[in-house]
């Protein structure tokens, strides 16, 4: 089953080649990379037209008309309407999935229909100490606390 993963990147130059590697080191064997170019003020398109070449079978990129630059929803919501996955994964362009990411999940929406969505546990990990000033004190690993009722 296609995973399309999307990656929403406004002025992420710096992080978004380590985002893109660590999908594709989860070895998935249909995974497309939907990296949505937000009108950058950095090299961030630069970047992205990299990446694309350089992994050509696995990633494509689409920007808003004009090169706007209209948030982290409307870039998420043009990488869904441009995927060709049935699997939809979100990644922050500044984070990276462990090689495993796909296995558990994508084994199970596959096969149990009455499955929607799948969360899975986070590890925080900050460059620096100012980066981890600015979120929340969730505590290092953070996901969610108790079962969700169906």
């Amino acid at each position: 089953m296609r995973i399309s993963a999307i990656i929403p990147a406004y002025n992420v130059a710096k992080y978004l080649p380590r985002a893109v590697r660590s999908l594709i080191k989860t070895g998935y064997h249909d995974l497309e990379i939907v990296i949505v170019e937000d009108g950058s003020e950095d090299n961030t398109f630069k970047i992205t037209q990299e990446l694309r070449k350089q992994y050509h079978d696995y990633v494509v990129v689409y920007q808003h008309p004009k090169r706007a630059n209209l948030g982290v929803s409307a870039s998420r919501n043009l990488g869904i309407l441009k995927s060709t996955g049935a699997l939809i994964c979100f990644l922050d362009a500044d984070d990276v999935v462990y090689p495993n990411r796909f296995e558990v999940s994508a084994a199970l929406l596959e096969s149990n229909s009455d499955i929607d969505a799948v969360y899975e546990t986070v590890l925080m990990v900050f460059d620096d100490d100012s980066s981890k000033d600015t979120m929340a004190e969730w505590g290092k690993t953070f996901g969610l606390s108790s079962k969700v009722p169906s």
